[in-house]
C-alpha cells in the first residue's frame, strides 16, 4: 500500500474480502488514491465516523473537534502502528499538526518505516515541514541504531 501499489494490495484484501480488515484496508487504500467519500469516513477501523472530516461537511469547529479526539485517542494507544495510520488520516484531510505530533509519536514508539513516509501519499501536504524532517531524521536514527544492535547479536 504504502508503495503506491494499490492493485498489488487489492489482490491480499481480496483474500479476506467480507472481513472488517478488509474492509478498512480498501478505506486506507481509496484514502491514499484521493477519494474520500462517506463510506470512507465509516470504515477506517477503529475510528469514530470520520465523513466530516473527509467531505469537509458540518461546521469547521465540530470538524476541529473530532480531529482533536482522534488524536487523543490515537495518541493513548501502546501501538505505533495506529498512530502512524491516523497521522496519514490526519494529514490527508488537513490536519497537518495534529499529523505530525501523532506521526512523532508513532516514532517514540519505534515505528520506523521512514521508506514508508518518502513514498506514503497522505503525508504529500506535510512532507515539506521542518517538523516532518526532524521526525523522519528520527526515524532513520532509530532504525540505525535498531540495525546495530540486530548485527551483534549475530
Amino acid at each position: 500500500m504504502q508503495l503506491r501499489r494499490y492493485d498489488r494490495a487489492r489482490d491480499f484484501l481480496r483474500l479476506d474480502a467480507s472481513s472488517e480488515w478488509a474492509r478498512s484496508g480498501e478505506a486506507d487504500l481509496k484514502i491514499r488514491e484521493g477519494r474520500f467519500d462517506a463510506q470512507v469516513g465509516e470504515e477506517v477501523i477503529g475510528q469514530e465516523n470520520l465523513s466530516p472530516l473527509f467531505l469537509k461537511s458540518g461546521p469547521r469547529a465540530e470538524r476541529d473537534r473530532l480531529a482533536e479526539r482522534v488524536e487523543a485517542r490515537f495518541g493513548a494507544i501502546r501501538d505505533p502502528e495506529p498512530k502512524y495510520f491516523t497521522a496519514g488520516i490526519l494529514a490527508a484531510v488537513g490536519y497537518g499538526e495534529a499529523a505530525l505530533r501523532l506521526l512523532g509519536k508513532a516514532v517514540e514508539g519505534n515505528y520506523l518505516c521512514s521508506s514508508a513516509m518518502d513514498n506514503d501519499p497522505v503525508f504529500d501536504g506535510i512532507r515539506k515541514d521542518p517538523e516532518f524532517a526532524a521526525i523522519r531524521a528520527e526515524a532513520i536514527r532509530k532504525q540505525k541504531a535498531f540495525l546495530e544492535r540486530r548485527a551483534g547479536l549475530q
